[in-house]
């Protein structure tokens, strides 16, 4: 058993226990280095037992989704299992039960959905599915940002086509589908639907299938106000008979979105249509139902298509998996082509993968000229602003910003933006005039205080701008606004070194808090802010040897951070050789930058990083047995790519080295 406060592993130190049950315990844990929190759950294990320990970290060890735990390391020590895992702050669903004793019909739908969109992606995993096995309210954590994570895989499986009873036995009583207490069938993804089913009801009606009458009485009967819809999808859920249920998640999700098509005053409003008509059309409508009636199901069809696979492409971006997501965008284009949601959806992507030239190129020339009602969607006029600020063209964002907010002038958001891009321009008197609209329309205090911020920033007030943001990061509740109030501050910190006393130090402790106030949130300017810290702080303390390999450590981790995110541009990578370079790792350094070359042969930098390892390299060797020749080749191919030799600041300390060089006489 792990200690309170013992490091495990070299670098996570146990704070304290936060679970414990029959599957084993589970500690919270900090990161020596990125001070970050996870979960360490302890597994005593035995080879021979009946039940496989390590199923769960297999099955996790393959999933990759933004409402799933994921595992960052597996560490077995004689017959024990540790686990490292995401840590997710909040509480369970049964918790949240204890508390308000039932959930309102809006949340419980909006669960609906979240549920159903995690269990179509472990549904169609391959190459196998994976069968949870085991949803209830307990198994269901709600995060402080009101996001649903599924946890504890314990009894999860593999479904194996060829196999007819599982191989894994357990279950909870209750929420456990009947198929399940059979160990001579095999339990697939509509076991599942049943447990959601279950759980649905238990968060709706508030009443536990631990508690008589142990049936599933109708929703309705218990609490009228309910919807028609939430009470015929729930009773569709827990039929006893398999091929009764929903027979996949797809099914039970475009129900959830199309909820309200199941309430019998929908229903009559169709059928009034065909009643309304004379009789003496009898015979033509009997033609022009066939008609509609193909059409409609057709139209029917292409949308429930359209909208899975819009659905799909959002649940594959979330797991960062880009390029994927984007392909699912644009087969529901080739379904329905003139809406523009899935427009929406790919240049939100490019903007979320900081391609910002992409998503402008989208929106500008693939978009707009799509149609023309697109060039008034305020949703995607403020995207492509947003790409343009964060390129820092801030004349065309005030733009599109200021388009945005005319379009939809409730969305204080848009006004916000505004106020910044504005103030890049040095427009303060503009700037400060939409700052009284966001008041007039009773903006948050902390949105009117993180504008403030931005606006003392442009003037030059720096220790002003840093208040103004400390105090939006302290009142509001809104992640968006505490996370750009710790980037703004950071940002100030390192332009302005002057300003503020061991600036650096303060960029690393206004980030690391960030990390922990924000909970790891996957922002990858955030993580890349953080990298470059840590990279400043260790060459600021290059004199003290420990210190400066701890804080390359912890930048390279930042760096490797983004990578696992599906950030993996080339920057990134030859940041990470870099930093092999600082702490001596030559030959890590030179396989990471020998991949970006041959992935991304022009770029430049690239060139740059490697002429100068080859140089560090040969200095390490007796002066009789010195080449410069691979160091003279990639300066010739760092020039050739260069851009603008003259005023590329990137090629200066090649440029030096090379003189230097030239100067000793080692080259000509």
């Amino acid at each position: 058993m792990l200690k309170i406060n013992e490091v495990f592993n070299d670098k996570y130190k146990i704070i304290e226990v936060i679970g414990q049950g029959g599957m084993g315990i589970v500690y919270l844990a900090e990161h020596t280095y990125l001070k970050n929190k996870w979960a360490i759950k302890e597994i005593l294990y035995d080879e021979n037992g009946p039940v496989d320990l390590l199923a769960e970290s297999n099955i996790l060890k393959q999933l990759d989704h933004s409402s799933l735990p994921k595992i960052v390391d597996i560490v077995k020590e004689h017959n024990t299992i540790y686990i490292v895992m995401d840590y997710i702050e909040g509480m369970s669903l049964k918790q949240a039960l204890t508390e308000s004793k039932k959930f309102s019909e809006k949340d419980v739908v909006s669960f609906g959905k979240e549920l159903s969109e995690v269990f179509i992606y472990l549904h169609n995993h391959q190459p196998k599915p994976i069968i949870f096995r085991d949803m209830k309210p307990d198994n269901v954590m709600i995060t402080r940002d009101g996001k649903l994570k599924v946890i504890d895989f314990g009894i999860a499986r593999e479904f194996k086509e060829d196999s007819v009873q599982d191989t894994v036995v357990g279950y909870t009583k209750g929420y456990a589908a009947p198929e399940q207490q059979n160990k001579q069938t095999q339990s697939d993804g509509r076991t599942d639907i049943f447990s959601l089913g279950v759980t649905l009801y238990h968060l709706i009606t508030g009443k536990s299938p631990y508690e008589p009458p142990y049936d599933f009485t109708k929703v309705r009967a218990v609490d009228s106000s309910l919807s028609e819809g939430i009470e015929t999808i729930i009773r569709k859920c827990v039929q006893l008979n398999p091929e009764d249920r929903y027979q996949n998640a797809e099914e039970l999700l475009y129900d959830f979105n199309n909820i309200h098509k199941l309430n019998s005053t929908y229903k009559r409003a169709v059928k009034s249509y065909f009643y309304k008509k004379s009789v003496s059309f009898v015979l033509f409508l009997a033609f022009s139902l066939l008609t509609f009636s193909g059409v409609n199901t057709m139209a029917s069809e292409r949308e429930t298509l359209y909208k899975s696979l819009l659905d799909n492409g959002i649940a594959l971006v979330k797991q960062h998996k880009f390029n994927e997501g984007i392909s699912k965008f644009k087969e529901a284009q080739g379904n329905i082509s003139k809406r523009v949601d899935s427009y929406r959806e790919i240049a939100r992507t490019y903007l979320l993968q900081l391609e910002y030239e992409k998503c402008i190129n989208y929106v500008e020339n693939e978009s707009f000229t799509k149609e023309s009602s697109f060039t008034n969607d305020d949703e995607l006029i403020y995207i492509v602003g947003t790409a343009y600020f964060n390129k820092n063209q801030y004349n065309k964002s005030s733009a599109y910003f200021k388009k945005a907010s005319e379009i939809n002038n409730n969305l204080i958001p848009y006004k916000r933006d505004l106020v910044v891009s504005l103030g890049k321009e040095n427009k303060i008197t503009e700037a400060e005039a939409v700052i009284k609209g966001i008041k007039g329309a009773n903006g948050d205090e902390s949105t009117i205080q993180y504008v403030q911020g931005e606006i003392s920033t442009v003037k030059k007030n720096y220790v002003e701008a840093v208040e103004k943001f400390q105090q939006a990061i302290k009142t509001t509740k809104d992640n968006e606004i505490k996370l750009r109030g710790y980037k703004a501050i950071t940002k100030i910190f390192k332009n302005n070194p002057e300003s503020f006393e061991n600036s650096i130090d303060r960029q690393v402790s206004t980030l690391e808090k960030a990390v922990s106030d924000l909970n790891k949130l996957n922002d990858a300017e955030l993580i890349e802010l953080q990298g470059e810290a840590y990279f400043n702080k260790a060459l600021a303390a290059k004199a003290n040897i420990s210190q400066f390999e701890v804080n390359m450590k912890k930048s390279m981790a930042c760096f490797q951070n983004l990578i696992d995110m599906g950030f993996k541009m080339p920057y990134i990578y030859v940041n990470i050789g870099t930093i092999y370079r600082s702490i001596r790792d030559y030959s890590n350094s030179e396989k990471v930058l020998k991949e970006v070359i041959a992935n991304n042969p022009e770029y430049e930098r690239a060139y740059i990083e490697i002429a100068l390892l080859y140089a560090v390299m040969e200095e390490t060797k007796p002066q009789d047995m010195r080449d410069y020749s691979k160091v003279i080749k990639n300066y010739n191919l760092a020039l050739k790519y260069s851009t603008n030799k003259e005023k590329d600041f990137q090629l200066t300390p090649l440029l030096n080295l090379m003189n230097q060089l030239k100067v000793k006489g080692w080259i000509k």
